[in-house]
């Protein structure tokens, strides 16, 4: 019939601030599974670090600006 089809991705990925609200609620919820709070307790600590790590990167760069 030489109809075309085509396929779009659409990135659903929430942002960091979305996940942390997502993750304080579910750590809060009294029936979510441990699973799901280890998951979220994980991905705060993995959010922090990555925080931390810029944080030294900038710093970095600020001192390497002012020699």
């Amino acid at each position: 019939s030489g109809v075309e089809v085509m396929s779009q991705t659409i990135d659903m990925t929430p942002s960091w601030e979305t996940a942390a609200m997502i993750y304080c609620q579910v750590l809060q919820n009294p029936d979510a599974s441990a699973s799901a709070k280890e998951d979220a307790q994980a991905d705060l600590i993995r959010l922090g670090q990555f925080v931390d790590r810029l944080h030294a990167e900038r710093k970095e760069v600020s001192n390497d600006d002012s020699k």
